[in-house]
């Protein structure tokens, strides 16, 4: 295997096409072992190789190392060792973490597998395990998760954290992988899923593609919500009501033969994406499923308006009554709504109640809720007029904000 040697840095980046050939007719024809062809692959790196290189590799694994590649492997001396920024345990718990949301955004933002300090001697073992993974997926996912060797599992995780680096792996097997990683990678990189990746991938494959593709059910529910929660991210739910293209896109995760759990569903934030999960929800069947889902949604968003005011919480507010109407019951906004102005009633409570334009606003949020909830059909005047009771002639923050829409709501 190369060694970091003093000038090799020099040298390695003035490896010509003639150096690659003669290394490939080197291992043809001799009785070239492991660490020759590790170390034949290190060139590779600092030549621009072509894909007739990159065949030519994958020939001479196939033929002459394939058969007992990962006893050899284990045979090999230890690459490096000193690792600081993670631990054994963690790299177990990754390679054995199932596909989810949370992994796909891990693998997106996360710089957490990190080799990029250290010398050039596992250059060789990154194509060769890139190569393992075009030609030998299901033999080369059993040995990385059970050996005990962590750099080679390192090693690999870089491929994966690391990889607009690795521009040439082939993923079109990938759709058949049984570690999480990989199918995130593989998701990430076939799918326009995430637009804050960096994906070595220009033309995406038609999001529609993975109803047909290898990946189970599960794994296709996962992608697909993450697709729809990448497409409508910051979209206010007032958007979906007429947009047939975007419902239609809903629906097909419905068509979904999976049974997803709760943190399935909610593996994105969300309140964030409250006007997303509303839309999915409001098309699911009336199950108990759905109604525990409907509740969570809720409390989620009721969390956040407690915050106070804020511009983007009006449309909150409003899925918050539109979520009580699906669960049909008014109590859920109407208990709180009376319980502000309770607290807040007493004389003097500006005084003395910590965070009072806070309450003030949450309880603005859930008057919105309540307008929405009643929606004509039954009057707001008693609510109105209590949260008018409470804020009148009192100096708050973002009076300004809400004036034209208290207006609207006394000419309801």
């Amino acid at each position: 295997m190369i060694k970091n040697e003093l000038g090799l840095n020099e040298l390695i980046f003035s490896i010509t096409d003639d150096i690659i050939n003669s290394a490939i007719l080197f291992l043809n024809t001799n009785e070239s072992s492991l660490i020759k062809y590790i170390g034949a692959l290190s060139l590779l790196p600092y030549n621009n190789c072509n894909q007739k290189y990159i065949e030519e590799f994958k020939k001479i694994l196939q033929n002459r190392f394939l058969q007992n590649i990962y006893k050899e492997l284990e045979e090999l001396q230890p690459i490096f060792s000193n690792l600081t920024n993670i631990s054994s345990d963690e790299i177990s718990n990754i390679l054995n973490e199932p596909l989810s949301g949370k992994l796909i955004l891990n693998i997106t933002y996360s710089n957490k597998i990190d080799i990029s300090n250290g010398n050039n001697n596992y250059w060789g073992i990154i194509y060769l395990f890139k190569y393992l993974i075009s030609l030998d997926l299901n033999n080369f996912e059993d040995w990385i998760k059970k050996t005990t060797r962590l750099d080679f599992k390192i090693i690999f995780l870089n491929i994966i954290y690391y990889h607009v680096y690795y521009s040439d792996l082939n993923i079109s097997n990938l759709d058949n992988s049984k570690i999480g990683v990989l199918q995130a990678f593989y998701a990430l990189n076939s799918y326009e899923i995430d637009n804050h990746y960096p994906s070595f991938i220009s033309n995406f494959k038609d999001i529609n593609g993975i109803f047909t593709s290898s990946l189970t059910n599960r794994s296709k529910f996962i992608i697909y919500l993450k697709y729809i929660i990448s497409k409508y991210h910051g979209k206010k739910s007032d958007y979906f009501i007429n947009n047939i293209e975007a419902n239609n896109i809903i629906d097909k995760l419905l068509l979904i033969d999976y049974e997803f759990t709760n943190d399935e569903f909610f593996a994105y934030l969300p309140v964030y994406y409250s006007p997303i999960y509303l839309t999915i929800l409001n098309k699911m069947q009336c199950t108990d499923k759905r109604q525990k889902l409907l509740r969570l949604l809720f409390n989620e968003v009721f969390k956040d308006l407690q915050n106070g005011f804020a511009k983007y919480n009006i449309d909150h507010a409003i899925i918050l009554g539109d979520i009580a109407v699906l669960l049909n019951d008014f109590n859920l906004i109407e208990k709180p709504f009376k319980k502000e102005f309770k607290e807040l009633s007493f004389p003097y409570s500006f005084c003395k109640i910590k965070n009072y334009s806070n309450r003030v606003g949450f309880m603005f949020n859930i008057l919105l809720s309540i307008y929405t909830y009643c929606n004509k059909k039954k009057s707001i005047k008693e609510y109105l007029d209590d949260f008018n009771f409470i804020w009148q002639d009192k100096e708050l923050w973002f009076e300004k904000d809400i004036n034209p829409i208290l207006a609207d709501l006394n000419n309801y």
